[in-house]
């Protein structure tokens, strides 16, 4: 059985690829190019655009926020030669501007979830100690037994609420920091997108779309 530590971040994401902020076809940049050949960091830059509109109709010094921006893409965002340092980039980001959405510590999504897919069998465990999430993933496929194993941590710089879902950031415990998953945990599941999968799925072997909540 193949195991993996993964990083398991969640956002306000649109569930489409290529979901950038901007129009990916005019991309021209090492930048731009990389956030629209990846579909996370994609997400992520469509989460972030919503996330500095929101922030611009709360602030009381607009003219702050915007200069804040701009420092942050000439000198955080623009700096980076690779996608895991835009990848932080962006997540620390977000987490600034995002700060005043944050939900509280206690959640209610800890429980025990059953994979929906069809000719998959699968778990997945969330628990909650001290106010931090972590999750035990694990499918097999059907029809030649191979198998996905995943183990994850929150990241508490960022969880927040978009609209009855509960979004939650996790990251990995070991050097994989560039693997992730995208989830949103609703009232009665939990739906995964995104993330390479090649480290702990075997041949055919898949974790995401939706989890039904059976506990």
């Amino acid at each position: 059985m193949n195991k993996a530590l993964a990083v398991f971040v969640v956002s306000i994401f649109a569930s489409v690829s290529n979901a950038a902020s901007f129009d990916c076809d005019k991309a021209s940049t090492f930048i731009e190019k990389a956030i629209c050949s990846d579909q996370y960091l994609s997400e992520l830059d469509n989460a972030l655009g919503r996330a500095y509109k929101d922030a611009l109709s709360n602030t009381g010094d607009v003219a702050s926020l915007r200069s804040a921006q701009r420092d942050w893409i000439a000198h955080v965002r623009n700096q980076c030669q690779n996608v895991t340092c835009l990848t932080r980039a962006y997540n620390g980001r977000l987490s600034e501007l995002s700060g005043g959405n944050r939900v509280g510590t206690q959640s209610t999504v800890a429980g025990r979830y059953e994979y929906a897919q069809k000719g998959y069998t699968g778990d997945m465990d969330v628990t909650e100690v001290s106010g931090v999430l972590s999750a035990s993933i694990s499918s097999i496929l059907d029809y030649n037994g191979h198998t996905c194993e995943f183990t994850v941590v929150e990241n508490k710089e960022v969880r927040r609420m978009n609209g009855s879902d509960t979004v939650v950031s996790f990251v990995a415990r070991d050097k994989s920091d560039d693997y992730h998953f995208l989830i949103a945990f609703g009232k009665n599941g939990a739906d995964i997108k995104g993330g390479d999968l090649s480290g702990g799925c075997g041949i055919g072997g898949d974790i995401k779309g939706y989890w039904m909540r059976v506990k």
